[in-house]
């Protein structure tokens, strides 16, 4: 029998294409996600699976979006990158400097996601 893959959680915040996401490379439960209305958007899941913790809308040449995002190894800063060329480099200070708890609060927040992913997934008894 073939393994069902599920996802977790959907995060429906966006209003348009999101072009890339990435998670930090040392925060376990931030990542950052970029679209096609020059928004870049960061995610600190232990804080709030429903909402981003800050959205930075991106003054992109001509209004083109952004479709890449990448970490630097320190956690604290991101470039994006637009369509037409355009990179941006953003430092986030303390945002990206993860707490001591915060593998403890992944792993209760994962918990709390996958029941709630069980209870979507199973039949209502009417």
């Amino acid at each position: 029998m073939p393994t069902t893959i599920a996802p977790l959680h959907s995060f429906e915040f966006f209003t348009d294409s999101v072009y890339d996401a990435r998670w930090s490379p040392v925060h376990p439960a931030l990542f950052a996600a970029v679209d096609s209305e020059s928004k870049l958007t960061l995610w600190n899941i232990n804080v709030d699976t429903e909402a981003p913790v800050t959205v930075i809308s991106v003054p992109t040449p001509d209004g083109h979006g952004l479709n890449k995002v990448r970490w630097h190894a320190d956690g604290r800063k991101l470039a994006v990158g637009s369509s037409n060329g355009a990179v941006f480099v953003y430092d986030i200070g303390e945002l990206g400097s993860p707490r001591i708890d915060e593998w403890t609060l992944l792993q209760r927040t994962l918990a709390e996601l996958q029941a709630t992913a069980r209870l979507r997934e199973t039949p209502s008894t009417n």
